[in-house]
């Protein structure tokens, strides 16, 4: 796996995050709600189970913001890149087109897998060192909480990323 590149497009400055408290790298604290009814409802392999450590990471240069995110021990990760308030693309599997916007100091993410016929609607909300994220499939709703990992964290987590 490559290691986080320290370039400045990438290192998040306190300026950055103070501004948009949800950017920064985070790593799961070992707390989810109604985590595996979420998984069922997108049909989800058990890499994505509740037990693995996922890892976030957030960050922007200029216009572009940039959304990493991973499963340790599943040794997988995806990224993607958006502008708020424009459709973005993915395909991970399934075509799925979200638009990420900004409210009230949180990311909101919100998307459909039209081949599933699934609406999705995420909210990354930090307060502090904390990221709770909420996802909502269709009428499923489940949250996962995060904590912010310095540039000091455990060097797996990093260099994952």
């Amino acid at each position: 796996m490559a290691a986080i590149d320290p370039t400045p497009a990438t290192v998040l400055s306190v300026q950055q995050e103070n501004c948009r408290p949800w950017l920064g790298m985070w790593v799961s604290a070992g707390k989810k709600e109604n985590w595996p009814a979420v998984m069922e409802a997108l049909g989800l392999p058990e890499m994505y189970s509740e037990k693995n450590t996922f890892v976030l990471k957030l960050w922007c240069d200029g216009e572009d913001f940039h959304y990493d995110a991973g499963i340790l021990e599943a040794k997988f990760k995806h990224s993607v890149t958006f502008k708020l308030g424009t459709p973005t693309e993915l395909n991970h599997g399934n075509k799925i087109v979200i638009t990420y916007t900004e409210e009230d100091g949180k990311l909101i993410a919100d998307g459909v897998i039209a081949a599933k016929n699934l609406i999705l609607h995420n909210v990354f909300a930090a307060q502090g060192d904390v990221l709770i994220k909420t996802y909502r499939v269709g009428n499923v709703v489940a949250k996962s909480w995060y904590r912010r990992l310095s540039s000091t964290a455990d060097s797996n987590i990093l260099s994952f990323l």
